[in-house]
């Protein structure tokens, strides 16, 4: 972040709340005080009591000024928005564009709604540097003892998500069959339009690590069968293929990251991916 703004994190400041009345507060911060409110939302944000305060405060001050001043970061996968937000409102997809992204998103709000970051010092920017040296030890440690058993089950996320996608698609959308290898449970094939199939595969060379190991979706032009484990029309023409290495965010949340990583995307975003993906290559051989 090049530049500094004054910001209240309730987790960060509890200690200056001590005895104060928390509903007067956060209708003074959020309702008043903010020149732009950051909700970084999840399902049942809104029903704590804290969080309640800041709904309130965040509904009334959009009754008389509008919700400009909102910015909002769902959390939760798939992502959602509160009810009461405007369906004209558009929120930051956290996974799609991560986290320097979204710093990036603020930082230029904030002059839009009369505010002045102000350049860091030195000192400041010494300690931000500890802080992310830090982040990162951990991102670290993590990968390194827990890595792979965090993989796979993001793994398992991305094939449930696949198969809700496929589910959905019989619904009156192009229908699309998602289906497991019963012999390994880290393989997914999904077939599309009876001429494409897109098989997912988490290949891990190593046994206690996570060095080379990637998430590989080859798409082919022929059916693919489970038992005997064959294509229908002989040896099948490859059509394209994706790689994605498993990887954390600073902030610890799972993301996978293509070739030269670059553009690392969420298991979500993942799922459409590879969705369109298989979708485009249908189009290609006509199967639509």
């Amino acid at each position: 972040m090049s530049a500094t703004l004054n910001a209240f994190l309730y987790s960060k400041r509890q200690g200056e709340l001590v005895g104060a009345d928390g509903e007067l507060v956060f209708n003074r911060l959020f309702g008043e005080q903010a020149r732009i409110v950051v909700v970084l939302y999840r399902d049942g944000w809104g029903s704590t009591p804290f969080t309640r305060f800041e709904q309130t405060a965040i509904k009334n001050r959009a009754y008389s000024s509008g919700y400009d001043f909102v910015l909002l970061i769902p959390l939760d996968q798939p992502p959602a928005a509160p009810p009461w937000l405007p369906k004209t409102r558009i929120w930051y997809d956290l996974g799609r564009f991560g986290e320097d992204g979204a710093v990036a998103i603020i930082e230029d709000r904030v002059p839009q709604v009369g505010g002045e970051p102000q350049a860091e010092t030195p000192e400041q920017h010494l300690a931000r540097l500890g802080k992310d040296a830090q982040a990162a030890r951990e991102r670290e440690g993590l990968l390194l003892t827990q890595g792979l058993e965090l993989a796979r089950k993001e793994v398992g996320s991305l094939f449930r998500e696949l198969e809700r996608i496929a589910e959905a698609s019989h619904t009156g959308g192009f229908p699309v069959e998602a289906e497991r290898n019963p012999q390994d449970a880290l393989v997914m094939h999904l077939r599309g339009g009876g001429t494409v199939t897109a098989t997912l595969a988490w290949q891990n060379p190593a046994i206690n690590s996570l060095n080379n190991s990637c998430l590989r979706v080859i798409f082919t032009q022929a059916m693919l069968l489970f038992a005997p484990q064959m294509f229908l029309h002989g040896d099948p023409a490859r059509l394209g293929t994706l790689e994605f290495a498993f990887d954390l965010t600073r902030g610890l949340q799972p993301i996978w990251r293509p070739p030269g990583n670059a553009g690392a995307i969420s298991t979500q975003a993942l799922a459409e991916r590879v969705i369109r993906s298989l979708a485009d290559h249908i189009r290609k051989v006509g199967g639509i």
